[in-house]
């Protein structure tokens, strides 16, 4: 079950053992990275309105959504219809990452590589404006699978963003002063409750700020990527994109 697992795009911190003598359980997720202009943010509010956020609790909605977060929820039969409304709004695919989420092991979707320090706003726990210096690194989607209460197998997923550092294995004071610099921005995290079949939709609000903000950093590509042009004759632009993310639950074992 590992071979469709792209170990270049799935980072997790406490590997478990995958020895065949381990029955491992877990979630299996299918990641499908778009990017879609900025210009054409707008188009996507028709996609928003008809999923839903039940059984979706956020540790606080309204900073999720202050942070520019957009997480929602439908089945496997709205899938191509999500599709072809990003097809609609421009999006281009970038990758599909196949994930298995091993039960209360960490495990980190990248999302952008961050080449530098920089401060970072953000809304906390309370609502409050915080700011935070963060990178080098890497930005990430942390997600763990967990049992929610009486099931006997993981079937809810805790996600939220993350910066790591790169990682010095074996070298116990690096790897202790590495974990100092990384950050756990909870007050922008989701616990979900899954079977097979369900979709998700994580995507910017409409209202996401620039690179200095959380929402802006996670979602926000300033350089962009080149379009083709809309009609014969016409040039091959570069627009500033936003990044979406399609999930799709694929098995739970």
């Amino acid at each position: 079950m590992w071979e469709k697992v792209q170990l270049s795009d799935l980072v997790s911190s406490g590997q478990p053992d995958s020895s065949p003598a381990q029955q491992l359980t877990g979630i299996n997720l299918d990641v499908y990275y778009y990017e879609v202009p900025v210009d054409q943010v707008k188009t996507l509010v028709p996609v928003w309105n008809p999923l839903s956020k039940q059984a979706i609790r956020f540790k606080n909605a309204l900073s999720f959504q202050g942070n520019g977060f957009q997480f929602s929820r439908t089945r496997m039969d709205k899938l191509s219809w999500i599709f072809g409304n990003l097809e609609q709004a421009e999006a281009k695919k970038i990758g599909t990452f196949s994930m298995i989420l091993a039960e209360d092991y960490d495990s980190d979707l990248l999302v952008t590589a961050l080449p530098g320090r920089q401060t970072i706003s953000f809304l906390d726990m309370k609502g409050a404006t915080k700011s935070a210096v963060v990178g080098p690194g890497r930005l990430n989607l942390r997600l763990r699978a967990q049992k929610s209460q009486g099931s006997p197998y993981p079937d809810q997923v805790v996600g939220y963003p993350m910066v790591t550092v790169p990682s010095h294995k074996g070298i116990e004071k690096l790897e202790q002063l590495a974990s100092q610099y990384e950050a756990a921005f909870l007050s922008s995290s989701f616990t979900v409750r899954m079977v097979p079949g369900d979709v998700f939709l994580l995507g910017p609000e409409e209202f996401y700020g620039d690179i200095s903000s959380l929402g802006g950093l996670f979602f926000l590509n300033p350089s962009g990527r080149v379009f083709e042009p809309s009609r014969v004759g016409g040039m091959r632009t570069t627009k500033p994109t936003v990044r979406v993310f399609v999930i799709l639950c694929t098995s739970i074992q």
